[in-house]
């Protein structure tokens, strides 16, 4: 099945939908499966956090990515290149996460949630 949904997207012409994530036609074939491939362990994958499973719980996928970053020590322009978007999307969704866990900084959220 992952096969066939891979090659189908591999060799299409025309734009390929996998999921919700439209994969345009005009990728090359290894950014294609780069795509393809990070957005089927998204769906798949279950993600270990070391955030506790109730402020987990309240986080969206992406907002507790960039906490777990974040903790990590990741600055907003290095969470954007490990997440391929922009560093403001990274500054939103952090923000929506500080509002969520009730902290107001990364000093905060690392003494909070850091290892």
């Amino acid at each position: 099945m992952l096969l066939g949904i891979l090659s189908a997207a591999l060799s299409s012409r025309t734009s390929c939908v996998l999921g919700n994530v439209r994969i345009p036609p005009k990728r090359s074939a290894k950014a294609r499966i780069t795509r393809i491939s990070d957005n089927l362990l998204l769906l798949s994958v279950p993600v270990e956090s070391s955030l506790d499973p109730s402020a987990a719980s309240v986080l969206s996928a992406a907002e507790r990515a960039v906490v777990e970053l974040t903790v990590e020590g990741l600055s907003n322009a290095a969470v954007a290149r490990e997440r391929r978007c922009s560093p403001r999307t990274v500054a939103n969704q952090l923000a929506a996460a500080y509002k969520k866990l009730g902290v107001g900084s990364r000093r905060e959220l690392r003494a909070k949630f850091g290892r």
